[in-house]
């Protein structure tokens, strides 16, 4: 495996997710663990927070360590997750490097971007025989890939949002930035579901949904990100066709690796 990829996995309160994670991962990747519930866990390279912090402010613990570590390319990943192919870390970062997006998330946790309970991309673009990519209409945090470039020049999570948006606001700034093209196009790896899995559905087995602040959460974190934006998160206007191709192309031409 090569030395320059860092896994960061949240958890809370789900032992056995965590668990089948751990043992569906590659045995040579590096992973750091933080663990944002109540059981205190004793084992290699895990963070336990002393109180429930959120995820935006767990997975930037997670961040800030593999950054430090000085690791290139950086995926987090929730606890509900399962790796079904373990060349996914490899194909990800292929697909990123051939394609210039320098942030790819899986779209397909839960019931986003699917229809008929299959996954269903608004299109997919074929870089060449061993790359295409998908680009699905809902920002999913559950298995996302960042290039440690991204995450110099934009920053990290919006520690203001409490377990509500603070992914996607955070993948709308990577969009502003010129690393991925548009919002409600989230770029992914053609074909993810052949190497990642979902151990049982976001919204069934949510530890945030049953907390009694959740609704609140989501209504202050979209006037905040009104704020920031002057959008909620709901109301972006979608990019036009040739004005999103025409991006793909230009960062293609910027960041892509024709020699991959």
């Amino acid at each position: 495996m090569r030395k320059d990829v860092g896994i960061g996995i949240v958890t809370c309160n789900r032992k056995e997710f965590l668990k089948n994670l751990l043992d569906s991962l590659p045995k040579d990747i590096y992973r750091v663990i933080v663990n944002d519930g109540e059981h205190i866990f004793n084992t290699h390279n895990i963070i336990n927070n002393e109180t429930n912090i959120g995820v935006g402010k767990s997975k930037n613990i997670l961040f800030k360590h593999l950054l430090e570590k000085k690791f290139k390319h950086i995926f987090i990943i929730e606890d509900d997750m399962l790796i079904k192919d373990k060349g996914v870390f490899d194909k990800y970062i292929h697909t990123a490097e051939v394609s210039g997006l320098k942030h790819l998330m899986y779209g397909y946790h839960g019931p986003a971007n699917k229809a008929l309970h299959r996954p269903s991309p608004r299109f997919i673009v074929p870089y060449n025989d061993s790359v295409s990519v998908a680009f699905n209409q809902h920002c999913v945090g559950s298995f996302c890939y960042y290039d440690s470039a991204v995450l110099d020049k934009v920053g990290l999570n919006d520690e203001k949002f409490n377990n509500a948006w603070e992914h996607v606001e955070h993948s709308y700034r990577i969009v502003k930035a010129g690393y991925i093209p548009a919002y409600w196009n989230w770029p992914d790896v053609a074909n993810s579901y052949d190497y990642i899995d979902e151990q049982a559905c976001s919204e069934d087995n949510s530890t945030i949904r049953p907390r009694a602040d959740w609704q609140q959460n989501i209504q202050d974190g979209a006037k905040y990100f009104y704020a920031k934006h002057l959008y909620f998160p709901t109301t972006i206007p979608d990019t036009p066709q040739q004005e999103l191709y025409d991006k793909i192309i230009d960062i293609k031409h910027q960041y892509g690796k024709s020699n991959k």
